[in-house]
């Protein structure tokens, strides 16, 4: 499987032009995507999400963790009685029924969440990574002692990295 942010992507974001430390850029490129999917949700492959909504009042919109792409089905929770699925949609990372009604009880909620081909991420996640592997790049230059673990290395994602995605961006806990 290819990745979506590679660690040429890496050079190119730091102005590398030799790969002379290609496992660095291997660790940042991984770390960066990483980053991503934490922020922003699944990029790249689409992942099948099965996914427990807790309903403590009846309300007509629930949070779900990350952004579907598509829904595959709904399911009361306690029973396991099927929902029609064209009966709900959703808007960001928020469901809803259709018709406007309130969701009463706990869903079992199955849908995909990323982008089928590298093509169609968007360019915000795609800075979002860039700038969050140039971080990587320069906390590792800059605190790493030889001999550590570079994947053990904790770094803070650039606020720039934030606004940039700022509309791919999760909600806290869903919502």
């Amino acid at each position: 499987m290819t990745d979506w942010f590679t660690a040429d992507d890496v050079r190119n974001a730091v102005g590398a032009v030799t790969a002379i430390d290609q496992a660095r850029f291997d660790v940042a490129a991984k770390a960066a995507r990483g980053k991503a999917r934490e922020a922003c949700g699944p990029v790249f492959p689409v992942e099948t999400i099965t996914e427990r909504v807790r309903v403590r009042v009846p309300c007509g919109e629930v949070p779900l963790r990350y952004r579907p792409a598509t829904l595959t089905s709904v399911a009361l929770y306690r029973s396991g009685s099927a929902l029609t699925v064209g009966d709900f949609d959703f808007d960001g990372q928020v469901l809803f029924r259709r018709d406007g009604g309130a969701i009463a009880e706990d869903l079992q909620v199955v849908y995909t969440a990323g982008y089928s081909a590298i093509d169609a991420i968007p360019g915000e996640i795609r800075a979002y990574a860039e700038l969050a592997a140039a971080q990587y790049i320069r906390v590792v230059r800059r605190f790493l002692l030889r001999g550590e673990d570079p994947t053990q290395v904790s770094f803070l994602v650039p606020a720039a990295a934030s606004e940039v995605a700022s509309e791919y961006l999760l909600a806290p806990g869903g919502m």
